[in-house]
């Protein structure tokens, strides 16, 4: 799947969302803290984790659905490469995603419900000393709880997981990989 066709149809799809339901709540922002972990079958990044952020902005389309872009990094150690041999380096590995959301229930109810997810993403590991890179698209599913502590402010933790195809700079490849991704973040809501 390209990354045109899924901005598309999540287009699309909110789109249909906001006529269908005729209630917009309004946009919001996230900050939060992200562990990532990388597998693949390029031995050079596989099995590697880290610590890094995670910032975002979205849409509530009504008071259940939402729609959110985002983009997670972390920089995390590598090995040395395959083909074009490089030793081993650190890279910036980054995820940006764009999703749709639906929430079990408004969040007003409670003061927290939890949420179902899922997206079309593009990874990109970038080595910091080397000319070298791999990135490709994928899918991403996710769940999490969203908590209203006071008016207009959210917590939200969430564990994402993304799977990818990815190239090198050089066009070797596709390399089948996976992360996932567990954040907690804080949001304000502009209602």
């Amino acid at each position: 799947m390209s990354v045109r066709f899924a901005c598309r149809l999540a287009a699309g799809f909110v789109t249909g969302m906001m006529a269908i339901q005729n209630c917009v709540a309004g946009p919001y922002v996230g900050l939060g803290a992200s562990k990532l972990s990388l597998s693949s079958d390029y031995s050079s990044i596989d099995g590697r984790s880290e610590i890094g952020f995670t910032l975002f902005g979205g849409y509530e389309l009504a008071s259940t659905w939402f729609a959110e872009l985002a983009i997670s990094a972390a920089t995390m150690d590598t090995g040395p490469t395959l083909n074009i041999f490089y030793p081993a380096d650190s890279a910036e590995y980054s995820i940006l995603r764009l999703s749709v959301g639906k929430r079990l229930w408004p969040v007003s109810e409670r003061r927290w419900t939890p949420w179902l997810g899922a997206g079309a993403a593009y990874h990109y590991v970038n080595w910091d000393t080397f000319y070298y890179q791999l990135d490709g698209t994928g899918l991403s599913l996710g769940a999490g709880v969203d908590f209203e502590p006071a008016q207009s402010w959210l917590v939200r933790v969430q564990a994402l997981r993304h799977r990818f195809s990815a190239r090198d700079t050089y066009g070797d490849g596709p390399y089948s990989s996976r992360s996932s991704e567990l954040s907690a973040a804080v949001i304000y809501a502009f209602r």
